[in-house]
């Protein structure tokens, strides 16, 4: 009797001790591994729409604070751009190159990784080619002039010497200077036209556009376009309901 007791205590125990089924178990793991998927798909987006209005405002920022620097201070301003990021620049008359512009928020910007920087010259509305100088044209004679002669080196060359990294880094600057940057703003209140598009790497349609006019003003194509075209229906219908109300004054006039 005790015997049979303690078979039946056995089958129960391992009754209540059965494992999982290979269905059960592959069940648990693709639900974790789509939870998974959720958790690292979500905040992946929203950290690049987050940081795509970031750097867009920095980006309007920073063409604003150049325009307003070349003109309240009279020097030629330029931003470089590559498509990590951008870098302010002032031209040393001095030096005769253009170096990074430092204070009133002007620095270097590197954007994040998820995202891209492209951009397109908007080309000038001109009917007279024969005076048709773009900004380049005219920054390049600028930068190109030379004040103090031909010489490069002045009276003394009595420069130290230079080890091979030294003379390698140094060309390899020299070459970089002689590269204009893309954008310019001159004193006069002239801005170079050009488009920007930051773009997210993580999703084709994630993107925003500004546009620096050739007066220097930065605006949003997009919105702005919108904007101008509601606008314009606005208007025509406010013309027509004028018109109406004109008519139909004369009307009961003849009547």
């Amino acid at each position: 009797m005790t015997f049979v007791r303690g078979e039946i205590g056995r089958l129960h125990a391992e009754r209540g001790q059965r494992g999982f089924t290979l269905v059960e178990i592959l069940v648990v793991v693709g639900l974790i591994a789509m939870l998974s998927l959720a958790v690292l798909v979500v905040p992946v987006w929203v950290d690049d729409s987050r940081q795509l209005d970031g750097e867009v405002a920095q980006l309007s920022d920073t063409l604003t604070m150049l325009s307003e620097e070349s003109l309240f201070s009279g020097k030629l301003m330029a931003l470089r751009i590559k498509d990590t990021g951008w870098t302010p620049l002032v031209y040393d008359v001095g030096a005769r190159k253009f170096v990074p512009a430092q204070g009133n928020g002007l620095q270097a910007r590197e954007l994040p990784e998820s995202l891209e920087l492209s951009w397109q010259l908007d080309e000038p509305e001109t009917d007279d080619e024969e005076d048709d100088v773009t900004l380049a044209q005219m920054a390049e004679r600028l930068v190109n002039q030379n004040p103090f002669g031909d010489s490069e080196r002045g009276m003394f060359d009595d420069a130290p010497k230079e080890t091979p990294e030294q003379r390698r880094e140094r060309e390899s600057q020299e070459q970089e200077n002689k590269i204009l940057p893309q954008v310019f703003f001159f004193p006069s209140g002239e801005t170079t036209g050009i488009t920007f598009t930051v773009r997210s790497r993580n999703d084709v349609d994630l993107e925003a556009r500004r546009q620096l006019t050739v007066l220097g003003r930065v605006r949003d194509p997009d919105h702005d376009e919108e904007q101008e075209k509601l606008t314009a229906q606005d208007r025509k219908k406010n013309r027509d309901d004028d018109d109406s109300l004109i008519d139909g004054d004369f009307l009961g006039g003849d009547e």
